[in-house]
This record gives structure tokens, sequence and C-alpha cells, in this order.
């Protein structure tokens, strides 16, 4: 039986360990009476612990702006920054309702 692309041995990864890294979700929150349009990003740690930041959305970006601000807002205010003081973000997706950012 061949291999396929996907398919690796246990603990061998296809993807470069300088490309591995965290994920940042982003979500967009609309407005409310009270609140206006918001964007929030969370990155959820092993042990159920959750990073998160909201900023509000500047109406003159394009949504993926708003996302990628609101990850950074959330990088440069976590407590990893302590020790690994570097990190920064190099990828970023999407699905129908969220943005994802890598951070290495």
């Amino acid at each position: 039986m061949s291999k396929t692309s996907y398919q690796q041995k246990q603990g061998q990864y296809s993807i470069p360990e300088n490309l591995r890294g965290l994920v940042i979700k982003t979500k967009y929150m609309g407005a409310t009476d009270y609140k206006g349009a918001r964007i929030k990003a969370t990155h959820l740690r092993e042990d159920g612990l959750t990073y998160s930041k909201t900023i509000s959305k500047n109406y003159d970006l394009e949504p993926a702006d708003n996302a990628l601000n609101a990850a950074q807002a959330l990088l440069d205010s976590w407590p990893l920054a302590e020790y690994h003081p570097n990190m920064k973000i190099v990828s970023m997706g999407w699905d129908h309702a969220n943005y994802y950012f890598v951070v290495v």
C-alpha cells in the first residue's frame, strides 16, 4: 500500500517545525444596544485556560484586517510574550465564521 502525501509515520510531520505554532481564533461580534461591533481573539491553552482580547471594529478596514488587529492585540498582551518575546503571526486562514492566525 503506497502512502499518500498526507500520511506520515507516527511522530513525523510534513510541516517544518519553524512553521508550526499556536493558533489564535478571531470572531466577529455584532453591535448591541450598548456596545459597537467588536472582534474577539482567543487562544485556548492545554489546561483549559483561555487568553482573549476584544477590540472595537474599525469600520475603515476590511474584515480580515480587523481580525488581524485583534489577533495582534492578543499576541501583544498575553503572558506567553514574557517567555517568547519574538513570537509573530506568520499565517492566516479562515472559514465561514472565523479567521485563524498561526503564531510562531
